[in-house]
């Protein structure tokens, strides 16, 4: 799964600030509990997985933190979009990520 933001569609998400908020809203570990069941692990940040020998561990990592993606927005309240493939297992991933950020 790769969650990617578009910067020249969504002008709130322009702001690193509020690209910062998203990333440390989403609890990556329930994803791959909950949606594979597990049999997944989480990747990095980037593109590239941690198995790759072009992976860099040096990207900076968003951990699951509500209280700093809070702080983050500055009371902004957001409102965009999340584009999704037609399959069940998209769907189920854009549901866990709405619940995610509607904690912020």
């Amino acid at each position: 799964m790769i969650l990617m933001m578009n910067l020249e569609m969504v002008e709130s998400l322009k702001d690193e600030k509020v690209r910062q908020a998203l990333a440390h809203a989403i609890d990556r570990q329930a994803l791959v509990d909950k949606i594979a069941r597990g049999n997944s692990e989480i990747s990095g940040m980037g593109y590239i997985p941690p198995t790759s020998k072009w992976y860099n561990p040096n990207v900076a990592d968003y951990a699951l933190d509500v209280e700093k993606s809070k702080a983050l927005l500055e009371g902004k309240n957001l409102e965009f979009k999340m584009l999704i493939g037609n399959t069940p297992v998209e769907a189920k991933m854009a549901e866990l990520i709405q619940l995610n950020l509607q904690k912020v």
